[in-house]
């Protein structure tokens, strides 16, 4: 009679080896890591056209917020001269006259919020063309270095807790980077109505 004990043994020994043999043999498949780590934030931040992006952001937005600050400002002008002539209008007239008022508001407030989001779909556009470029010249370092794995290194989006410095190719990114890309068109959203 097969003692159970030992026949369970066997089967137990013979999936072990089946599963080494299986490792040894995928693990012949798979290629040796290579691999490299990145600042991403730090190389887009330090690039060229990051800084051409950010000072025409800047501008952009100064310009649009004078110009609305001039609009606002003489809205407010305006909403105190129509107080002062509530005394001397009828109510009918000053309602009319004050329903204006209102409309003039909500629609600086409008343009106000429309401009914003105009101007935030500019910017992540024009990043987006910045973020692509350091894509390319990534991928070009990982063929020309052969590596097939390469993790960010940026304190947010940190996938790496500690690596030797020989690992990184934060500065020949953005060395490229800024060769290949030194400046996005930050398109103008329009002047406010």
């Amino acid at each position: 009679m097969v003692n159970p004990i030992r026949a369970l043994r066997g089967v137990s020994v013979a999936c072990a080896a089946l599963l080494l043999w299986t490792a040894a043999a995928t693990a012949q498949d798979v290629p040796a890591a290579k691999i490299a780590v990145i600042d991403v934030q730090r190389v887009e931040r330090n690039s060229v056209a990051w800084q051409s992006l950010r000072t025409q952001f800047e501008q952009l937005l100064s310009g649009y917020q004078s110009e609305l600050r001039e609009r606002q400002s003489a809205l407010e002008q305006e909403g105190r001269d129509l107080e002062q002539q509530r005394t001397i209008l009828s109510q009918e007239a000053f309602q009319q006259k004050k329903q204006e008022f209102d409309r003039r508001v909500g629609e600086l407030q409008r343009t106000a919020q429309e401009r914003k989001q105009a101007l935030d779909k500019a910017y992540a556009a024009a990043r987006g063309q910045i973020r692509e470029a350091l894509r390319e010249v990534v991928t070009e370092i990982a063929r020309e270095r052969d590596l097939n794995l390469i993790f960010s290194n940026s304190p947010q989006e940190r996938t790496v807790v500690m690596s030797h410095d020989e690992l990184s190719i934060s500065d020949e990114a953005l060395e490229r980077l800024n060769e290949t890309i030194s400046s996005v068109q930050l398109p103008d959203v329009g002047a406010a109505d």
